[in-house]
């Protein structure tokens, strides 16, 4: 028998494929923080109670199926006649998507099991009892006794391990059985962290923290053919390469490997070798690289050589045909482009005067909110604005050849915000249009984390619900620019506890978002007072912009209480409004839309008025079609999402 772990200790960062498949994590290295993970106990329970030369004892005989559901089994040691019987009764998955393959299926309730251990040790013996739950981990349960005759008892609930055993000497992060210290090498500090009742991991004493700006790396302070610190490679081989004293990072692999994974999604013509570096979290920095070409010519015989730099890279998602999701600068000997998705969409390209092989150029990329600027040796190449990716890593790329880099450095920038015509805050800033995986125990090879879908397959009013804590003034109202938008759209806010539209705008994205990623439009100034809900929507149609579904967030006022996800059919009334719930009770929002309100709270605080400010003419029949045919009298709450 024998059991196969990917990977003893899983030490690669978060937003790459198939992550979490370790007993431990250790993917901070600058932080020293890692965790050890449920794995470890669940295996314990056999490493810990037999030792090489115990043997199993066969089906029917010693091993087999609960009654009840779930499975036994029992190891001996053929000399002394100890034992260790492990009982199991997991339900879920099991790392296989039919199940946990028992039978006659899962357990569902509490089983009492009875053992006559026979031919091995007689009389009396204290039995030792091992448990490990959703709640608590390799937990010392009392003692039991096996009786004269052999037999003992044991009460199993659902969803556990447990292991009973004649030996002793067990023990959890050094402290032995029976409360004593262990003499050991070292000792793990553990504590547990619990998330609604259930032990996500237990934390070593290193706090976790971001990756550290400002980075830099010269490649000097390595060996000739070392990885350098950080870098994961996601294909080719970037290692470093020495003259004299100094040394650069160079790829290495000049011809196609056994990529059994590029050729599913069908995508390796240009981007088979790449790496990343630094924090999937990282937004508003610049990065800048020397590379260089080694030699002239093309990659497998198809396009030209180049050299490229990366930012925001957000994930990689190989067992999903996916692309490496990022902005990259690409240089050839004639030649650049600024790509979006690793080349999928130029957002911006041109021609230059060739150079020479060997010559280095220095690439360059500033993020700061929705506004990328890229350089080459020190002119600036292009001015875009995109919002599709607000944060990632930074990377490095080229074709099957070798190429060199040097001299890499990331410094972050001042925070991008709005530059509004008044003092103020938005309702939410950063835009996050990742949807973190907090529980990473769903072991599959989709990436954390997943990228908000885009979606315009909806015709109606799309938005959020919100309250505010103090008595606010609005100024303006925003809707975000997803890549490519061009539509007008009638944003409102409405008064949930009257049905009022208190304030209406035409949002005209067409110019490009603001750096914050909003297109904004001012109207006249508006009150909203806490304790009330209020609905902020945006009228949306089938076919038309695209707009990010409700899982996308950011991070809210200190004014707002609450953020919800909201919607309503465009032919909606004041009864079918329905909220979105989720578990992770983090504050989501359809579009999403924002609502920027004043620096101090108004002199003058005026109930609302029902007012009509300029709108586009087909939104705004749309609206007031829908608004006129509303009883403004009471809403209906729905909990599901469109």
């Amino acid at each position: 028998s024998s059991t196969t772990v990917w990977a003893a200790i899983w030490s690669a960062y978060q937003n790459l494929g198939c992550f979490g498949h370790g007993m431990m994590y250790a993917y901070e290295p600058w932080s020293g923080h890692y965790e050890v993970k449920s794995p470890i106990w669940t295996m314990a329970h056999t490493t810990q109670f037999a030792e090489p030369g115990w043997k199993y004892l066969p089906v029917n005989s010693g091993s087999g199926f609960l009654p009840e559901g779930g499975t036994y089994v029992t190891l001996v040691n053929p000399r002394t006649g100890d034992f260790s019987v492990v009982v199991e009764t997991l339900v879920g998955s099991c790392g296989a998507n039919d199940g946990c393959r028992h039978q006659p299926g899962d357990a569902v309730q509490p089983q009492t099991l009875y053992f006559r251990p026979q031919g091995l040790l007689a009389g009396n013996h204290t039995l030792r009892v091992w448990r490990t739950t959703a709640q608590s981990w390799f937990e010392r349960l009392p003692d039991i006794t096996l009786l004269d005759g052999g037999l003992f008892a044991l009460t199993i609930a659902p969803d556990t391990i447990t292991t009973v055993t004649t030996t002793s000497g067990q023990s959890k992060a050094g402290a032995s059985q029976d409360g004593g210290v262990r003499s050991a090498s070292a000792t793990l500090i553990l504590r547990p962290v619990e998330d609604n009742g259930v032990l996500q991991s237990e934390e070593g004493s290193m706090n976790r923290s971001p990756f550290p700006l400002p980075y830099t790396d010269n490649f000097d302070n390595y060996v000739d053919g070392a990885i350098p610190r950080f870098i994961a490679d996601q294909g080719g081989a970037f290692e470093i390469h020495k003259s004299g004293p100094s040394g650069v990072l160079r790829q290495a692999v000049t011809t196609r490997s056994i990529e059994w994974l590029y050729n599913w999604g069908g995508w390796n013509r240009r981007y088979p070798v790449f790496t990343t570096v630094g924090d999937p979290g990282w937004r508003d920095y610049a990065v800048e690289v020397q590379g260089r070409l080694l030699a002239s010519g093309t990659s497998d015989g198809r396009e030209p050589q180049f050299v490229a730099l990366c930012g925001r890279m957000l994930a990689f998602a190989a067992f999903a045909d996916d692309v490496p999701a990022g902005y990259c600068l690409n240089v050839t000997q004639t030649s650049w482009d600024l790509s979006i998705g690793m080349g999928s969409v130029k957002l911006a390209n041109g021609t230059m005067g060739g150079f020479f092989v060997s010559d280095w150029q220095s690439l360059r990329l500033e993020f700061q909110g929705s506004r990328i600027v890229a350089y080459l040796n020190g002119e600036a190449l292009t001015h875009v604005v995109d919002t599709q990716f607000p944060a990632g890593q930074v990377g490095l790329a080229s074709g099957r050849h070798h190429a060199e880099f040097d001299n890499l450095h990331v410094h972050p920038l001042d925070a991008a915000s709005a530059h509004r015509p008044f003092e103020g805050e938005p309702l939410i800033s950063d835009v996050q249009l990742t949807a973190i995986l907090s529980k990473f125990s769903t072991h599959t090879c989709p990436t954390n984390p997943v990228r908000v879908p885009l979606r315009h397959d909806f015709d109606g009013f799309l938005g959020a619900t919100f309250k505010v804590t103090s008595t606010k003034q609005v100024q303006e109202l925003g809707r975000f620019v997803a890549t490519g938008n061009s539509e007008l759209h009638n944003v409102s806010l409405i008064d949930g506890s009257s049905w009022t539209v208190i304030a209406s705008a035409a949002i005209d994205p067409s110019a490009g978002p603001e750096l914050d990623g909003f297109a904004w439009a001012s109207v006249p100034p508006v009150t909203v007072l806490p304790g009330r809900p209020y609905f902020l929507v945006s009228f949306e149609r089938s076919g038309g912009d695209f707009f990010y579904d409700w899982t996308a967030s950011g991070i809210l006022s200190p004014a707002v209480d609450s953020v919800s996800p909201v919607w309503a059919g465009k032919d909606a009334d004041a009864h079918s409004w329905q909220i979105v719930t989720d578990e992770l009770q983090t504050p989501h929002m359809y579009g999403p839309v924002n609502v920027w309100f004043a620096k101090d709270r108004p002199a003058d605080i005026q109930e609302h008025m029902e007012i009509t400010p300029k709108r586009h003419e087909e939104s705004a029949q749309r609206s007031n079609a829908w608004f006129a045919s509303t009883s403004l009298s009471a809403v209906l709450v729905l909990f599901h999402v469109v």
